[in-house]
């Protein structure tokens, strides 16, 4: 009878113990798991209930605050996003809209020009007529340039990409300034590795580095070197081309504001070359840098792929 006993006893605490397991232990990570599935699923609402204070208790609720955290996160990151595409489709519309308007300015501009230029031909070349209308016509082409600058600003046109000597572009935009930096009392030095011919459109890179030479040519009113090196960057597989200067330099804001469409105070530009040079660049997924400080130059950084 002991031994039955014994036994039963035995059996009975093996029960207990069971049931305890399954209460304590089994089930409350059961939940805990059914939950942490439900998350990786993508539910973040899900939350751990239980009342419990022991460890487990305390790890539900740790996991329940992680969990209110990561929804947390992911309103703010889903409320960024919807602010991003509405942002990009408002610049969208935007660069619609001054594309038709650019459009609707260019064509009376051209006739307006020319009907000025057959009216000047009738003006002897002493006549003050004469120079007034070429004044005028001097302001046309400059307005022709600035829409011009603003229909390749929000509308640009389709690369035409081909193998290219990148050596053979800065030498042509060399000569293409020297006369301009010679008039300024600037010189131009040019340093360059042996770059692989690489893969880009040859036309949209000369607009680029001509845009940022005339830039900096004419930020050295008291004369100063320009320095065009190209080289390769063998760590990530692509090439810089580099403009330095011994100009002034600029500040921090001037650095964060450079790249950004403004209209220019210099009678000569449209304030958009600059801004139009970086999306060249980056449709070529390259990058534009610029940095330095008051004081000590500036320098320009194109960094372009080697493949696509």
């Amino acid at each position: 009878m002991i031994l039955i006993y014994f036994l039963t006893l035995l059996i009975a605490s093996f029960a207990v113990v069971s049931l305890l397991k399954i209460y304590l232990i089994k089930k409350p990570f059961t939940e805990i798991i059914d939950s942490l599935i439900k998350v990786e699923k993508g539910d973040l609402k899900t939350r751990i209930l239980t009342k419990r204070k022991d460890q487990i208790g305390i790890l539900a609720e740790k996991i329940n605050t992680i969990l209110s955290e990561l929804e947390k996160s992911r309103k703010e990151i889903d409320n960024y996003q919807t602010d991003k595409i509405r942002h990009i489709e408002k610049m969208a519309s935007i660069g619609e809209v001054a594309a038709a308007v650019a459009h609707e300015i260019k064509n009376p501009l051209a006739g307006i020009s020319g009907a000025l230029q057959v009216l000047a031909e009738d003006f002897p070349d002493d006549s003050p007529r004469k120079e007034i209308a070429n004044d005028v016509l001097a302001e046309i082409e400059r307005l022709d340039k600035a829409v011009k600058d603003l229909f390749i600003f929000a509308k640009p046109p389709e690369l035409n990409l081909i193998p290219t000597d990148i050596n053979a572009i800065i030498e042509k935009v060399k000569a293409s300034i020297q006369m301009a930096a010679r008039k300024l009392n600037v010189k131009i030095n040019s340093i360059s590795d042996n770059i692989p011919v690489i893969i880009i459109d040859p036309d949209q890179i000369e607009k680029v580095l001509l845009n940022i030479a005339n830039n900096i040519i004419h930020s050295m009113s008291n004369g100063g070197i320009l320095t065009i090196a190209a080289h390769n960057r063998y760590d990530t597989d692509e090439i810089e081309i580099a403009l330095s200067d011994t100009g002034m330099g600029m500040d921090e804001e001037d650095l964060k504001e450079f790249f950004k469409p403004k209209f220019s105070i210099k009678h000569s530009g449209t304030g958009l070359g600059l801004a139009i040079s970086r999306n060249i660049v980056e449709s070529h997924k390259g990058r534009i840098e610029v940095e330095g400080k008051t004081g000590t130059g500036s320098t320009f950084r194109i960094i372009l792929p080697k493949k696509r």
